[in-house]
């Protein structure tokens, strides 16, 4: 007997080995076993659909959204002898995702696959008889949910609950709405059993046998989605490989476009990739929609399909490099609004959604700025948005909440709390200290770009941003404390120890003096900012910090603020501490598949009360490796310079295929030196020194 259940267990074995699913894994791909991400956040997408296929299920799929068509009310089952089949592994991939399980001697695993390109999926089962005897498996469909139509999409994905009757026609199962539908259709004979439930006529196998079966669904304008639906299923063998084969080139295009970083510190070559994927994660090829590609903050699973300034904004120097039409595209939709009004656009035409957030006027003055000095395009400024020019819009926004007839003034945000957003009853309201020092950062980039452009500025903007940093030093900082007071609107002096105080660093003298950089710095320890995941949004000793809240008043912080701060680190020379906060983010290439809104700082999680699960602004990581760790900083007058810092758990580190400011070159570093390569000369230096590659005229 022993010999025999050896013999049968040695058969299994072999056959599940067999699968597709044990095809070499893309490098994004995760064994969701391992994951900590909860299965209602799971979701796959090709730019076209996107829905979730249940990690604990064997063969649910649930929701489906194809902007502008979604349907939060879909769910398909399938069973297996009457009863639902519990999922023994998952392994997700971004455009599918495969699942397996077992019952009674038969193996069982699926596929679900987008379509390349277009609003469907391919469920692909296949069962394997691993026992000794035939096996006769009956099979149950139980499909619900009707489709709908959204014009506007914004931070949340639809909540209202369509309904529409399920019907069957010839041989495929259909629910109508809004002139829109949804298609189910098997390569099974199906047969109506009751209500929303469909049999199949059972599937016999013969010990060691195999047999696959092919499930089509289908989300679009109802002609469209009856086409479809007969198109995948004449062939869903050969719209699987083009799915692929499509994913592989979307990879290709992706890796043509951005900086190949390569190092045997494996933890950081992760996190690298894993920050790079959000672009493919977020770029919509949507007919209905003005651009194309289109970049929403996040759309997985149908959330937050708006583009958000804050959000687009903090990866703003990774733009230009990926793609530098969409990236002009993409500003000049930010330009055209009026942000003094509003914080992002919606997909379809672009008009505006959301109120006012007062980082506005920074966010389109970097993306601007990097724009410019990164591809070269100096006749972007003179181009007319409306009836007016882009250097002139960008004064506008240097110079809001100023008034340039007296002295530096200190800006009063009133008590919108849009900063914070903190849930509790602190604020951060009134002459908020970080703010105001950001301002004297838009002033230098302001005047960068007057230059550039020939304009001149209504008043000396560098001279006007050392007063302002000179008033905010003697008005606002607390030698005591070591730390900027903000003034409430009664007019009360007190302290808001908020990480955003750290975003004033990296630019040199702009904003900050040795003394009050020093000052902000000393609080960058674990009693305060730091966790061992990174950083507290808000000091630990703060009234205002708050372990529910997790992105803006405590236990965590949105994903791209400790990239950020450690970036302004590295620029301001503190190589040591900026790797002390950003090594702190390396768990998240291996807890999570893609990453959302905010993480946790004081254990390894994520804040799970937000349909932005995987959100744009991940790939600011990547941008602080890029531009951070190899010391990267494109000037005025277009020269490079490179820097680089190497962290101790690394002995070589390689950053190839770097496109800026119309120059192509690589760095390689090691721990006594790095070279750049460019135009096939080489040139090296010692760690801590600088090179420079010297900069053209713009066009």
């Amino acid at each position: 007997m022993k010999h025999v259940l050896a013999a049968i267990a040695l058969l299994a074995t072999q056959l599940l080995r067999a699968f597709p699913g044990d095809a070499p894994a893309s490098r994004f791909g995760m064994n969701m076993n391992e994951s900590i991400m909860v299965e209602s956040d799971l979701g796959i997408l090709n730019g076209a659909l996107t829905t979730n296929g249940l990690m604990h299920d064997v063969a649910a799929v649930s929701g489906l959204y194809a902007p502008p068509y979604y349907s939060n009310t879909f769910r398909l089952e399938l069973r297996f002898n009457g009863r639902r089949m519990k999922a023994e592994t998952c392994f997700w991939q971004p455009e599918e995702v495969a699942r397996r399980g077992s019952f009674d001697g038969v193996a069982v695993e699926t596929e679900l696959v987008l379509a390349a390109n277009r609003r469907g999926a391919i469920l692909k089962c296949t069962l394997v008889n691993t026992s000794r005897v035939l096996q006769k498996v009956a099979l149950q469909y139980e499909i619900s949910g009707a489709p709908a139509f959204l014009q506007k999409w914004g931070f949340h994905r639809p909540v209202d609950a369509p309904r529409g009757a399920i019907e069957w026609r010839r041989d495929a199962v259909f629910s109508f709405n809004h002139d829109a539908a949804i298609g189910v259709a098997s390569t099974l004979p199906l047969k109506p059993a009751a209500k929303e439930i469909f049999d199949a006529d059972a599937i016999e196998l013969a010990p060691g046998g195999t047999r696959c079966f092919y499930t089509i669904i289908v989300l679009d304008q109802t002609e469209r989605a009856v086409e479809l639906l007969g198109q995948l299923r004449r062939d869903p063998e050969k719209a699987i490989a083009q799915s692929r084969a499509n994913w592989a080139a979307r990879v290709a295009k992706l890796d043509a476009a951005m900086p190949h970083f390569s190092t045997d510190f494996l933890p950081l070559q992760r996190l690298y990739d894993r920050s790079l994927l959000h672009f493919l994660l977020n770029e919509w090829q949507v007919p209905e929609w003005k651009l194309h590609p289109y970049y929403p903050t996040g759309g997985l699973n149908g959330g937050c399909f708006c583009c958000y300034l804050w959000n687009y904004g903090e990866p703003y120097r990774l733009w230009s490099m990926l793609a530098p039409v969409s990236a002009r595209e993409h500003l000049k939709c930010f330009l055209a609004l009026d942000l003094t009004k509003c914080y992002s656009f919606y997909p379809d035409d672009a008009s505006r959604c959301g109120p006012y957030y007062p980082v506005n006027q920074e966010k389109i003055l970097l993306l601007t700025h990097a724009y410019v000095l990164q591809t070269r395009d100096v006749a972007f400024l003179h181009r007319k948005i409306g009836d007016r020019r882009v250097i002139d819009i960008l004064i506008e926004a240097a110079t809001m909440h100023d008034d340039l007839a007296k002295e530096a003034v200190l800006v009063d945000y009133g008590t919108g709390n849009h900063h914070l957003e903190l849930r509790g009853k602190e604020r951060y309201d009134g002459i908020a200290p970080d703010l105001n020092l950001r301002r004297a950062v838009n002033y230098h980039l302001a005047a960068q770009l007057c230059r550039l452009a020939k304009v001149t500025p209504p008043v000396d903007f560098e001279q006007r941003a050392a007063a302002l940093k000179a008033k905010i030093e003697k008005e606002l900082y607390s030698p005591q404390d070591q730390w900027f007071y903000a003034i409430d609107p009664a007019g009360k002096l007190y302290l808001r120890y908020t990480m955003q105080m750290f975003k004033a660093l990296g630019w040199s003298d702009w904003a900050l003096t040795n003394v009050t950089r020093e000052a902000l710095i000393s609080h960058l320890n674990e009693a305060e900012f730091l966790g061992a995941y990174g950083m507290h949004s808000m000091a630990k000793q703060d009234p205002a910090y708050d372990p529910a809240d997790v992105d803006n008043g405590g236990p965590g912080c949105c994903v791209s603020f400790a990239p950020a701060v450690a970036d302004r680190l590295f620029r301001d020379g503190y190589g040591d501490k900026a790797w002390d906060v950003f090594r702190r983010l390396l768990w998240l290439a291996d807890a999570l598949p893609y990453w959302g809104d905010s993480q946790t700082a004081d254990r390894m999680e994520y804040r799970r009360d937000t349909p932005l699960q995987s959100d744009i602004q991940s790939t600011s990581l990547a941008q602080t490796i890029i531009f951070g760790l190899f010391g990267i900083d494109v000037k005025e007058d277009f020269s490079i310079e490179i820097a680089p810092y190497l962290p101790p758990e690394a002995a070589t580190m390689k950053l190839e295929n770097i496109h800026l400011a119309g120059k192509h070159f690589s760095i390689f570093v090691d721990r006594q030196q790095f070279e750049v390569e460019i135009d096939g000369k080489k040139n090296s230096a010692p760690l801590g020194q600088r090179l420079v590659i010297r900069g053209e005229t713009g066009k």
